[in-house]
């Protein structure tokens, strides 16, 4: 999930995901439209591609790149998946607040972190 989500957190990406979305582009047009190198976008186009978000296709001497929409499909539902997880997972423990409390709540169970904020907090008062 990390990849997958490594590779969407590049606003670059978005925006070459978002023009494509529209219509099938070379290396060219996505350059001049994103203020970038051919070169930088290449780089881009390489990372979605093996990520499996865009399809290429050679049209004479130029590559048109376009969304693959199965794979972003794929992509959209692995995250759904995680996160449902997560929210299931969340809701099968005790809140963090209560976690927290029953760790620091006698002075003698206070962890290290704890009494240093206590400690700062009665020096600034002494101040």
């Amino acid at each position: 999930m990390a990849e997958v989500l490594a590779v969407l957190s590049v606003e670059t990406r978005l925006r070459i995901l978002a023009l494509l979305s529209h219509q099938d582009l070379c290396v060219g047009a996505l350059a001049r439209r994103l203020g970038l190198t051919q070169g930088a976008v290449s780089q881009h186009l390489k990372i979605l591609r093996d990520a499996g978000l865009l399809r290429a296709q050679r049209i004479g001497y130029h590559v048109h790149y376009r969304v693959h929409s199965v794979g972003l499909l794929a992509v959209s539902r692995r995250v759904a998946n995680w996160l449902d997880a997560i929210g299931q997972e969340a809701t099968s423990r005790p809140a963090v607040a209560s976690r927290i409390e029953e760790a620091c709540g006698s002075e003698e169970r206070k962890t290290p972190c704890a009494r240093r904020a206590q400690r700062t907090a009665a020096r600034r008062t002494s101040l």
